[in-house]
């Protein structure tokens, strides 16, 4: 590389740096990851398990059908109780700062409103595009197989 554009790429590299330097690490935050993990995946299929069980103990006997979309259903009220009660815990940590943090973050987010606006638009048209695909795959698969029972009953009509 020449001289001007290392010193380039070390500028760039240097401001990238600085832009997403943290000044201070907030280690409570890590508190919420194990939390998370917790409230979401492992306290709500224990109290869904447990609350099945009592429904079934209570009402005697009921169909396997209804106990698992009782069960579906109460994991999901569950773990929708468990995003709710993250979601206040890291309120309550942040209680003090989480305004001002948001109001700034949110000014310095203008910026990128057409970025957001040509990723969002971009991912609608490659994802009706690949819906378009996959529909013109699954079209062409049931035509192969008629085609192909066609076949099979012309061949079997005349072996027969």
């Amino acid at each position: 590389m020449s001289k001007e554009v290392q010193h380039c790429y070390s500028q760039t590299q240097t401001n990238v740096e600085e832009k997403f330097k943290l000044k201070k690490i907030v280690k409570r935050d890590f508190l919420l990851v194990p939390l998370y993990v917790l409230a979401i995946f492992i306290l709500p299929d224990l109290f869904a398990n447990i609350t099945t069980w009592i429904l079934a103990i209570v009402n005697g006997y009921l169909s396997e059908d209804y106990l698992n979309s009782f069960y579906n259903d109460a994991s999901t009220v569950y773990a929708f109780v468990g995003e709710a009660i993250v979601i206040l815990i890291f309120y309550l940590l942040h209680k003090r700062t989480i305004i001002t943090t948001a109001m700034t973050k949110i000014k310095e987010l203008k910026k990128y409103i057409p970025l957001l606006i040509i990723c969002a638009i971009s991912t609608e048209v490659f994802t009706s595009f690949g819906n378009i695909q996959l529909i013109f795959y699954l079209n062409n698969i049931n035509i192969m197989r008629q085609l192909m029972k066609r076949e099979l009953k012309s061949y079997l009509h005349i072996r027969g």
